[in-house]
């Protein structure tokens, strides 16, 4: 397990180092309300930087225990946790959406019936990017959030009305022949593990990946309460737009996104995962078997992606895993990890801002922390 008890924790005032320095000059360059970075190398966290506001018009601080948004960042603990129900042998890598869902069978269109769990985590299904109907997507998306609204129905149920209306339709590619990114993959994977145990995709995996790793600050959604600004909130527009509070629709996408990417989490517990990631590489690993870790990491190498595995973008040289990466945002946040299982190194960088500026800023601050540690 991992132990802050070590890190160097910065908050915005107070001693700097340099790297805590180039943060802060990078966060007032791109003018993000709030930016916070974590580098572990062997087992322990060197740095634990927080720096910036977690609202705009509020001068309220970022800390180094806030809960940040991941984005698709969370699809690798979503993998992770369809991975344990294949260990139990409710599911394989090659079950495939029809027989999970034989009530649907009179619906279901015939390709997209033979898609398999291991294709959906691999985004090798040929399912659409976001789910969508013949609305379009941000009718759909506003239909979404009508429903998460009044609600009428669990987030479990939403879920599987996009199972139903998106595989009434044929995939856009023949399954397992190329690789293109989709949330609807995972959504739909989500709702497997719901059909097959009858539990919400929310508990599932905080059952089954996040309290056995001891992660205890997670939660769905946008992060904060609305009576308080107790967290960062997230900011989508212009250098002086108001944050977002967590009870506005447009803070994150519908609940049925969550298996693609709807978790917030401080950076200490995600750090937790990413440890048992690369632990789970050398045959320490927590949660699963070796075998396992490295079927989850093990890339398709289909176009467009090349080398995406479930969850991971995979960096290979000499036929080894050298880097693992991602990047998260719900266009209101930006969130990105890079692990490098041979050093046993990897950092973490968010901010509450989902601007292009963000992303660049994030940029900046990972292309600083590889030039440091040499790697690439």
């Amino acid at each position: 397990m991992l132990s802050l008890g070590s890190a160097k924790a910065f908050a915005t005032k107070g001693n700097r180092d340099p790297l805590t320095e180039f943060v802060e000059e990078t966060r007032v360059k791109h003018g993000l309300p709030g930016l916070a970075v974590l580098v572990q190398n062997k087992g322990t966290v060197e740095h634990l930087i927080a720096t910036g506001i977690r609202a705009r018009r509020s001068d309220t601080p970022v800390s180094p225990d806030d809960l940040w948004h991941l984005g698709s960042c969370a699809k690798a603990m979503t993998a992770t946790l369809l991975a344990t129900l294949v260990e139990k042998g409710s599911l394989s890598w090659d079950t495939t959406v029809a027989s999970v869902f034989p009530d649907l069978a009179t619906s279901m269109n015939p390709v997209s019936g033979k898609i398999t769990l291991g294709q959906l985590l691999s985004m090798s299904s040929g399912m659409a990017e976001n789910p969508s109907n013949k609305l379009g997507l941000d009718r759909t998306i506003e239909l979404m959030r009508q429903l998460d609204a009044d609600k009428a129905q669990t987030p479990r149920e939403r879920r599987m009305h996009v199972v139903e209306t998106m595989l009434a339709e044929p995939p856009h590619t023949t399954p397992g022949t190329r690789a293109a990114y989709s949330n609807t993959g995972y959504i739909i994977a989500g709702a497997m593990a719901e059909q097959l145990t009858g539990t919400a995709y929310e508990t599932l995996i905080a059952d089954a990946v996040f309290k056995p790793l001891g992660i205890t600050h997670f939660g769905f959604g946008a992060p904060g309460t609305l009576t308080a600004i107790d967290q960062p909130r997230g900011h989508k527009n212009g250098r002086n737009s108001p944050a977002l509070s967590p009870d506005d629709p447009e803070a994150d996408l519908p609940t049925v996104f969550r298996p693609a990417g709807g978790l917030h989490m401080s950076l200490g517990d995600w750090a937790l995962f990413v440890s048992d990631v690369l632990a789970g590489m050398n045959g320490k690993g927590h949660l699963l078997k070796p075998e396992t870790y490295r079927h989850l990491l093990t890339s398709t190498h289909l176009k467009p992606l090349g080398v995406y595995a479930d969850g991971w973008a995979v960096l290979e040289k000499d036929g080894t895993i050298a880097a693992l990466a991602h990047t998260g945002s719900n266009e209101r946040w930006f969130a990105s990890v890079n692990a490098y299982p041979p050093q046993d190194l990897f950092f973490l960088i968010v901010t509450n801002d989902g601007r292009k500026a963000g992303e660049d800023g994030l940029s900046a601050i990972r292309s600083q922390l590889k030039s440091s540690y040499g790697v690439s």
